[in-house]
């Protein structure tokens, strides 16, 4: 797959790691060849962690704006805020920061890279230009995993036409109090589905067989059977063998698929020909899926 020159200018690694700046302000950054270079970097490494599971998983931040001197809940680093968008989050993290979140309950998010890659390939499918956007029809997005919104609030900002469905376990104190904010804040853009996305994504394909993803994010269970298990269901879901399908967590530098399980899952998935075409940036995975050999 050719990368585009607004994803190519994102793959960066910062020299300022530790800095995390809103709105218009960047860390500097030192322009790579390309993914090999930052994978062998280990650029990301002091961001993820091993779960009690085993298994890598995001470290989330939970840190003092050094610009505002609030708390944020989220990498704001290279990500091209508007001051209408950091005014949302503003009023997100509110939200999010009332109900639950500490040190103990943090979860990352698709910022989390510190790069923009992740946003930066929603821009490309969802945002005004993109063949889903440009279609009239309005695109519709399904994801595993919420966490404190901050994926489902980019959708909405960069696409005013999508809607979105989640489907999380809702494990988080803050994630049924950022639903409701959302639902009221954006009237008709959201559904979620409660529980485990392993039993409630079959059951969504029974109850609602007229709704297709056209964009498809797996940030959902952190082991090996749980993210397996959301790519196969979400296999009879799409809504074309073109659909885009991110893996978030994969992959990770400087931690094998010994160490990340739904890493692992992943590319078995590619192995047997469920995932096709699979492009890998630093922390996460792009490719399609072939309905016929997704199987449990």
């Amino acid at each position: 797959m050719i990368m585009t020159g607004d994803l190519q200018s994102a793959i960066q690694v910062s020299s300022q790691a530790s800095m995390l700046l809103r709105g218009n302000h960047h860390s500097k950054a030192m322009p790579t060849d390309g993914i090999t270079a930052i994978q062998s970097m280990n650029a990301q490494q002091s961001e993820y962690t091993l779960s009690g599971s085993g298994d890598t998983r995001q470290v989330a931040r939970l840190e003092v704006n050094p610009l505002t001197g609030q708390m944020q809940t989220f990498d704001s680093r290279n990500l091209n805020l508007s001051a209408s968008d950091i005014e949302a989050y503003q009023k997100l993290e509110e939200v999010i920061l009332s109900s639950g979140w500490n040190s103990t309950t943090a979860d990352g998010n698709l910022f989390e890279d510190g790069h923009g890659i992740t946003a930066k390939l929603y821009k490309e499918y969802l945002a005004p230009g993109s063949a889903l956007y440009e279609s009239g029809s309005g695109a519709t997005v399904c994801e595993t995993g919420f966490g404190g919104g901050h994926g489902v609030l980019y959708t909405m900002l960069i696409c005013d036409t999508c809607h979105v469905y989640v489907f999380d376990i809702g494990a988080r104190p803050y994630s049924r109090p950022v639903a409701e904010y959302l639902e009221k804040e954006y009237p008709g853009k959201l559904t979620m589905t409660w529980g485990d996305s392993a039993t409630t994504l079959p059951q969504f394909k029974i109850d609602h067989p007229d709704v297709t993803c056209d964009f498809v994010m797996i940030d959902g269970g952190r082991s090996y059977d749980m993210a397996k298990a959301d790519t196969v269901n979400f296999a009879q879901l799409i809504s074309s063998p073109t659909t885009a399908v991110l893996q978030h967590d994969c992959p990770v530098p400087g931690r094998n698929d010994t160490v990340n399980g739904l890493c692992r899952g992943w590319h078995e998935l590619v192995n047997s020909g469920c995932v096709l075409n699979n492009t890998e940036y630093p922390t996460v995975s792009l490719g399609h899926l072939d309905v016929a050999n997704c199987k449990h």
